[in-house]
């Protein structure tokens, strides 16, 4: 039988960034740690030592929490608790949005999606180069 670790992710909180984003993605979420701590099944002392930076952040914690976090209009992966510095590919409301047009769209705007973005991609390539 193999045997895996499972590491944690733990920063210690800052003057320019938190160490994760629970706290942003509760408010906009409109719960209470209380109410996370129900929902994620973890006692509040826990989730409040996560929030504190005095517990490290596990993967079964972020999975946890982002379910717990989610809603219907704003989902949230596990990668979504994670402050943009550790996490650069962190996806703001507009990126969200067209990835969600995206998915909803029937098989011919999927087409027209692929199409625009690769006529844009390239000038986005040349941009870069001439940035260099």
């Amino acid at each position: 039988m193999e045997t895996a670790r499972i590491g944690y992710y733990r920063l210690v909180a800052n003057d320019d960034e938190p160490p994760h984003r629970i706290e942003e993605l509760m408010e906009a979420a409109g719960l209470n740690q209380a109410e996370l701590a129900r929902r994620a099944n973890v006692t509040a002392s826990s989730l409040n030592k996560v929030i504190k930076g005095t517990r490290g952040l596990d993967l079964d914690w972020m999975i946890r929490l982002a379910r717990a976090l989610s809603t219907e209009e704003a989902p949230v992966s596990p990668a979504d608790l994670l402050p943009r510095s550790v996490n650069p590919w962190l996806l703001d409301e507009e990126e969200r949005a067209l990835i969600d047009a995206r998915r909803h769209a029937d098989q011919a705007q999927r087409e027209t999606f692929k199409r625009v973005a690769e006529a844009v991609l390239p000038f986005r390539e040349r941009k870069q180069e001439d940035a260099a």
